[in-house]
């Protein structure tokens, strides 16, 4: 007998779930495709299942339901409108503070696309980018830049990086392949090309190099991008719970491929596109403001991040990241130069140094597949790191003809394009630093070739050429700046006072808030930014410099002298030897100066903005070289913690300086000979050479016991 039965369905709800609508058919009929009359029968089952003897059973409607991926898409809908609304509200309020848009007022004949209007948000900053179609000016947060300052800059950053491709291509016989694709990329720095582009990482950094923009902490900037990436590359992108407190959050991995390289296409994370862009990037920085901070951060959060995790790239589609690599595995070369350490090994043999000379050979050259000025590079670094350790020239006669030979190519390609210049006119764009490395390190050379060579000082003896360090950085304000008699306001012995007024309002106002830093900003400090130039002093030649140094070194003028212009390490040690110990030695009995990374970068004008300390990052003070003597600032807040040797314990015969400018102890120097030294000066030298000794310590091929007997020699 057939039985009827309702679906086995449980109502979940209420009353409402209970009283469901039952389905005109029963559930064999509906899938025989079979007549059912069910609902005339009911409650009995229907006459096609009592026919068959099979229970009857009955369903109900099911009411529409939303699936679980509708749900989330209408939540993740509902997320993003409110975040739009509140980006809105953002946005719209920065725009009337920054009067973002003010200035595009409306034309017939602009096309609003060739000038368009960028925002950056990084790190809880806001900066707007507005071009003015009327007379080419940018305006960054209503600090507006004129457009003949503006053209000047981009095309000293043009001329410095076809520069760099020029002499990479002659170095590494590249030829014509890749020259069309070279010029187009060098056209592409340009304020248009990047706005356009939305490159704004890139664009900041060539701005911030050649301009003094109140609030822009541009080291507080790289460390936030280089850590996101970092981030992005090793993290899951979750922020941590201190972090939060501290409000703390990082790029996410398509903010960085945004803002890295803008609106082309396929610009995915750690693609091919974003790690060319990404690499030129930093590798812009290092060229700008120096190795100091930016090497180690390419070096040991990028380089090692791509080998890690075993990123490829095409070279032959990506000439670029090569060029890059050239000029890397250079500075790389650069930055390996170390002062000596007592009692341990020379970094160079004179094996080395023989195998590298004997590669400076016009000859090779008859093939036409090798260009041996590359070679003379690299053996005149490490020549100079040789003599640096020796302090003594070699007795090898070859080596004097061969490196007169040297320095003539070498001239000849670095001088005509970074070195040597005229100056023609007092007001000059502030130089980068592969510009100063280039002159200063070919300048010290061509002394060195003077002296034992016999070679010439042609290029650099005429009064009014750049030597790499007769040079001054100052800040210069824009005419609609001052009011009264001044057309143009230059502030000396600084570059970035529009910034440190802006740090110092800042800090005024951290209490009241009633009204932000930005409003009174408008109102105290200027309405445009400060422009970083570099005058040229043409009084003395080379020679009357090095006189000149050596009559400063006599006054104990410290903080006058140029060794605190060099632009790297290897050039601060170069010069030492050169000027002081090589000549001055002859005289009196000289010490080497102690390395003070960070006195050296406020001096020789590649500070990246105000208040930059980025040597302490790498770098806390460690006195490098034993019974050195100091070059101490004492106006220096940052470094009152040093340690000097007391006045009670300098023999009475110690050269003590001279109170500078005839009453302040600005600078004072303090000569004393190893074995005269107190306890503080062998506790100094002591501590240098055992961290000289820990940072030069080849883990793979030296045993603990061979690494402490050269402790314990430096102990005894």
């Amino acid at each position: 007998m057939a039985v009827y039965k309702r679906g086995d369905r449980k109502c979940s709800g209420g009353p409402q779930d209970c009283d469901k609508k039952v389905l005109r058919s029963c559930v064999r009929c509906r899938k025989n495709k079979t007549k059912c009359d069910s609902m005339e029968t009911r409650p009995d089952p229907c006459t096609s299942c009592v026919r068959k003897g099979v229970e009857c059973e009955l369903d109900y409607v099911t009411p529409p339901q939303r699936s679980k991926e509708m749900k989330s898409l209408y939540e993740n809908i509902r997320f993003a409108s409110d975040r739009v609304n509140s980006l809105c509200m953002v946005y719209d309020d920065f725009s009337k503070k920054f009067n973002v848009g003010g200035l595009r007022k409306p034309g017939k004949d602009v096309d609003w696309n060739e000038y368009p209007t960028r925002i950056l948000k990084v790190k809880d900053q806001f900066f707007s980018f507005n071009l003015n179609p009327v007379d080419e000016s940018l305006c960054i947060n209503n600090f507006r830049i004129k457009s003949e300052f503006l053209n000047k800059c981009f095309k000293n950053v043009r001329g410095v990086v076809w520069g760099l491709i020029k002499i990479y291509f002659k170095w590494e016989k590249i030829g014509d392949r890749h020259e069309e694709k070279a010029r187009r990329f060098v056209s592409e720095f340009s304020a248009r090309y990047l706005l356009q582009k939305n490159q704004l990482l890139l664009l900041l950094c060539i701005l911030n190099f050649y301009y003094d923009i109140p609030g822009l902490k541009y080291l507080n900037i790289f460390e936030y991008v280089i850590d996101s990436y970092y981030d992005g590359a090793f993290g899951n992108g979750e922020v941590k719970d201190e972090d939060k407190d501290e409000g703390k959050t990082l790029l996410s991995k398509s903010a960085l491929s945004k803002i890295v390289v803008g609106n082309l296409p396929n610009a995915q994370f750690h693609s091919e596109l974003f790690i060319k862009h990404f690499t030129i990037f930093l590798f812009l920085n290092i060229v700008f403001y120096g190795p100091e901070y930016f090497m180690n951060c390419f070096m040991d959060k990028y380089i090692r991040t791509l080998e890690f995790l075993r990123k490829k790239i095409n070279f032959d589609k990506n000439w670029e990241v090569k060029w890059v690599n050239f000029y890397i595995r250079l500075l790389n070369l650069v930055e390996g130069v170390v002062p000596p350490v007592e009692g341990g090994k020379y970094a160079v043999e004179d094996e080395e140094i023989e195998f590298l000379f004997s590669l400076v050979r016009q000859d090779r050259e008859a093939e036409g597949r090798i260009n041996v000025t590359l070679d003379c590079f690299i053996c005149l670094v490490k020549f100079d790191q040789y003599l640096i350790e020796r302090r003594e020239w070699p007795a090898n006669k070859q080596i004097c003809k061969r490196f007169s030979y040297m320095c003539e190519r070498l001239n000849a390609d670095l001088l005509g394009i970074f070195g040597v210049r005229q100056s023609d006119r007092e007001e000059m764009e502030r130089f980068t630093f592969v510009q100063l490395f280039f002159t200063q390190l070919l300048t010290l050379n061509n002394l060195l070739c003077v002296n034992y060579c016999g070679g010439s000082m042609e290029l650099f003896t005429d009064v009014g050429w750049f030597n790499g360090f007769n040079y001054e950085v100052y800040e210069l304000f824009p005419q609609e700046l001052v009011e009264g008699e001044y057309r143009d306001l230059e502030i000396e012995n600084g570059y970035y006072c529009c910034q440190s007024k802006y740090d110092f309002l800042n800090k005024v106002l951290k209490k009241d808030k009633s009204m932000s830093v930005n409003e009174l900003v408008l109102l105290c400090v200027e309405v445009s930014v400060g422009r970083h130039c570099l005058k040229i002093d043409s009084s003395n030649d080379v020679l009357g410099m090095v006189s000149q140094e050596l009559e400063t070194f006599y006054r104990n003028d410290d903080m006058n002298l140029k060794i605190l212009k060099s632009s790297c390490r290897l050039v601060w040690l170069l010069y030492e030897y050169v000027v002081f110990w090589d000549m001055l030695n002859r005289v009196i009995i000289y010490e080497p100066f102690v390395w003070n990374a960070q006195l050296v970068l406020e001096n020789n004008g590649l500070l990246s903005q105000n208040g930059d300390c980025r040597s302490y990052h790498y770098s806390n003070g460690v006195v490098d070289m034993p019974y050195g003597m100091d070059v101490v600032d004492y106006d220096d807040e940052n470094r009152n913690n040093r340690r000097e040797v007391e006045p009670e314990s300098v023999d009475p015969e110690t050269v003590e300086a001279a109170p500078r400018n005839g009453g302040d102890t600005d600078a004072v120097v303090r000569l004393a000979e190893p074995e005269q030294s107190g306890d503080a000066g062998e506790r100094l030298s002591l501590n240098g050479g055992i961290n000289r000794i820990l940072q030069n310590v080849d883990w793979v091929k030296e045993s603990a016991d061979e690494v402490f007997e050269k402790i314990h020699n430096v102990l005894n």
